[in-house]
């Protein structure tokens, strides 16, 4: 059978005549150039809608995925059921196209938005370390020339009779998908003109609308005097003389593309599953496009047709019935198998209408291969063959039907292809389009490899709700290893911002050198002091700023005494006797404006304002506070000598006294919100690592201050991440469920059987997802929560590396 050879012999610019926006006409029918062959996928456009038919108009969404290849069978379940109810809502006048379009993106291009700039660094250790960061982000994006990148679209397509018909319909049509989709846990966006042409230009043309420079084709094409049909139209000979695949071939009649169009066999199992079109759309290494085509059907005509069709199969079993009478043989000893399973069939799905309210669907899976030779195309397509034939599913190439093919691949909206297949919504349903969620956030901290998707892991605390975060692992579980990775590529990638640590176990001293970082010791053996007291007049703790900076101080100073004695909780005359001494002592400093710094009152007159009162329970405070005022503790009751002048401190820890430790990380914290604020005011976002912060529950009221900081950080321009590897601990005390719950990020290494269940439950992970911080769980290696999503990562590091020789703190470790 011959078929046309397209060429694009006709010169350039003779197309200039068809002005395409806002004209309406019909494609020709047989297209003689490759730019009619654009014309037959889009006639007309105005911002993000294309009319593809006489009156047909489409619109296209990107829709991030969801987990649902980790998720537990409930929470599985739920996605399904919702997706069903996303198909349910849409009438028989629309249409519904699924596609996930893996393109090709110039790797060098790519790992650009993720690298990190080391020619703005100083030479020397710090340049070094960006140079190891980016090696290992290479490795994860990968060394080929061109990454393959997924994304995934919904394309919705119907009738209008024009333009303004068109904008009022899919207003609605997007409020809705925009609803349903944010019940399935994700988002969603309107694709824009631009993006859609990418896609056309980009399957037809071996040179990206990107490498070619062009940011915007319809500017370009006005520029250059030609359509937009001209730029999308590849230069090469588009040939169409074979029966499965499409051949690009340039003027010397060197072959430089190969398309090929298959689509799936619509006979499938009856057992088939979601992990079909799963597999299906996540197969590695191939320039592809997989569509559903998905058209609601009206169900008083799919019963009419279905009861028809049924009474033609039950006349051909009748007419089978008699003819074996008349041999003398009974119909059911040798029935009809094959008939008696479609009869069944039918049955099946008429009840499945009419007793459990099930919409009918038409539905048909196109696979569209692009290649750059003939031989990748063929091992291509049996890569997927054999994908699908392991779920018994039968993938064939399209013959003759490549082009027609190819326009229902497109996120374009075309629905023209005649094989379909009828199901329900529950059995149109089970090819769930989602598989595992990827984080690619440019510029931002990169976490290691999804251990799902096994692409890199980029992410960007700041779009959270809140920056907060925590860090828990058992010991040895690569804990401290990953912290100080995160605050290197923090200082390296954000030159701007400051890093502070409260250090427990005087681990991140080799660090903090490495930036020429500024480490201040507090113990009794040292002459670095933090008065408790210090307070500026924007100091606050509610997180709408009502409150004054002596109440919040007031409130501080519960906390820290309380902490400091311990005895207990403090009763509600200590509390008030606490508040009134602090308003007193303060009276002259607050009256200058929290100016005159010589006004500023410390541990002594705190002591001496509370012996100053009546109550017996003032003088016992007093006499408790003695031996950290004027006894063998008495570090915090000196003027704050400490001068923090760089961006990265740390604040080491590990000389206190343990009847003092939580009383001492009280003291850094409120010393640090000083600084939170004194960095707000100049525009500097502060991150703050809180080692061991299981220290800080001790006493309610200290747990209450911290868990409060903790909420309060984001207004301050602070992301804050407490480190425990006592979970159990934290666990026990509802300030500390409290700082773990609000914490929208959180890196979960490896855990102790026994720890495990109250994480799954503080953030409702699955079983499936905590196999991968489980007791067998390799170093490096876990689950990240980022907001309501859950990532298993890998993050391995070289033992030849500065990166591990710096952060390794386990000498007799040989491997990570």
């Amino acid at each position: 059978m011959k078929r046309f050879l397209w060429s694009t012999d006709k010169p350039r610019g003779e197309s200039k005549r068809r002005k395409e926006a806002g004209r309406r006409r019909r494609p020709p029918r047989v297209p003689e150039t490759n730019q009619q062959v654009m014309e037959m996928m889009i006639s007309e456009w105005k911002d993000d809608l294309f009319r593809i038919g006489e009156e047909v108009w489409s619109m296209t969404f990107e829709y991030d995925d969801i987990n649902f290849k980790t998720a537990n069978a409930e929470d599985g379940q739920a996605i399904f059921l919702k997706y069903v109810d996303l198909l349910n809502s849409f009438t028989e006048s629309t249409h519904i196209q699924i596609s996930t379009v893996i393109t090709p993106i110039n790797t060098e291009r790519f790992k650009k938005d993720y690298r990190f700039d080391e020619g703005h660094l100083p030479e020397g250790p710090q340049r070094l370390l960006a140079r190891e960061f980016n090696d290992l982000i290479d490795y994860s994006i990968g060394l080929k020339e061109n990454t393959l990148v997924r994304r995934r679209y919904v394309t919705l397509s119907q009738e209008a009779e024009n333009y303004e018909e068109a904008v009022i319909i899919f207003r609605n049509l997007a409020q809705k998908m925009e609803e349903k989709f944010k019940d399935l846990g994700t988002s969603i966006r309107p694709v824009t003109a631009q993006e859609r042409f990418e896609v056309l230009h980009d399957l037809f043309n071996a040179r990206t609308l990107e490498s070619k420079g062009i940011e915007d084709i319809q500017a370009a094409a006005g520029e250059k005097d030609q359509t937009v049909y001209d730029l999308l139209a590849p230069v090469e000979m588009l040939d169409l003389r074979h029966d499965d695949y499409i051949e690009l071939r340039d003027e010397e009649g060197k072959s430089t593309r190969f398309i090929r169009s298959m689509y799936v066999d619509p006979d499938l199992p009856k057992a088939i599953s979601a992990k079909f079109f799963n597999s299906l759309t996540t197969i590695e290494d191939i320039h592809m496009i997989t569509t559903i085509n998905i058209t609601p059907c009206e169900t008083t005509k799919i019963l009419k047709k279905l009861m028809k069709k049924k009474s033609g199969l039950e006349t051909e079993r009748f007419d089978k019935m008699k003819s074996l009478a008349r041999q003398g043989i009974e119909y059911r000893q040798i029935q009809d198998e094959r008939l008696e399973s479609a009869i069944d069939d039918i049955e099946q799905l008429m009840d499945d209408i009419k007793e459990l309210d099930q919409k009918i669907f038409q539905e048909n899976i196109l696979v569209t291969l692009v290649a750059d030779d003939y031989r990748e195309l063929e091992e291509q397509t049996s890569k997927v063959i054999n994908t699908a034939g392991e779920q018994l599913v039968k993938i064939r190439p399209l013959k003759w039907q490549q082009l027609e093919g190819i326009q229902n691949s497109l996120p374009l909206g075309h629905n023209t292809f005649q094989i379909q297949h009828t199901e329900t919504s529950e059995a149109t349903a089970v090819h769930v389009p989602f598989s595992a969620k990827d984080f690619l956030h440019e510029k931002s901290i990169f976490y290691g490899t999804n251990m799902v998707s096994r692409n890199p892991i980029f992410l960007d605390r700041s779009r959270l709700i809140n920056g907060n975060g925590c860090i828990l692992a058992t010991s040895g579980s690569g804990k401290s290893f990953q912290v100080k990775t995160i605050a290197e590529e923090i200082l390296l990638r954000y030159p701007q911002d400051n890093v502070i640590f409260i250090d427990f176990q005087r681990e991140y001293g080799m660090l903090v050198e490495e930036f020429g970082g500024q480490t201040i010791t507090i113990a009794n053996s040292t002459d670095s002091h933090i008065n408790p007291l210090d307070l500026s007049a924007d100091y606050s703790l509610s997180e709408d700023g009502g409150d004054t900076p002596i109440k919040a101080k007031t409130e501080y100073m519960q906390g820290w005494v309380e902490s400091i004695i311990d005895e207990g909780p403090l009763g509600p005359v200590e509390k008030t006797l606490i508040d009134r001494c602090v308003r007193n002592i303060f009276f002259d400093y607050e009256a200058s404006g929290f100016r005159d710094r010589s006004l500023q009152p410390g541990l002594r007159q705190f002591q001496a304002e509370l012996e100053n009162q009546e109550e017996p329970e003032a003088h016992r405070l007093a006499k408790s506070l003695e031996r950290f005022v004027s006894g063998s503790l008495d570090l915090f009751a000196h003027e704050t000598n400490v001068d923090i002048h760089n961006r990265v401190v740390n604040f080491d820890v590990s000389g206190l006294p343990s009847s003092i430790q939580t009383a001492g990380y009280l003291v850094i914290l409120d010393h640090i919100m000083n600084r939170l604020i004194e960095n707000r005011r100049k525009g500097i976002a502060t991150h703050v690592f809180v080692d061991e912060f299981h220290i800080l529950l001790a006493n309610p009221s200290g747990a209450d201050y911290v868990a409060k900081l903790v909420k309060i950080g984001r207004k301050y321009n602070a992301f804050i991440t407490v480190i425990t590897q006592n979970i159990s601990d934290v666990y026990d005390k509802e300030a500390g469920r409290k700082i773990l719950g609000n914490a929208e990020f959180a890196m979960i290494l490896r855990q102790k059987a026994t720890d495990r269940e109250m994480i799954q439950q503080i953030y409702d992970i699955s079983d499936s997802e905590a196999r991968f911080f489980s007791g067998d769980a390799r170093q490096g290696q876990g689950i990240i929560v980022y907001g309501s999503d859950k990532i298993p990562f890998s993050n391995p590091v070289p033992r030849n590396t500065r990166i591990y020789h710096l952060n390794n703190t386990d000498r007799l470790q040989t491997s990570r």
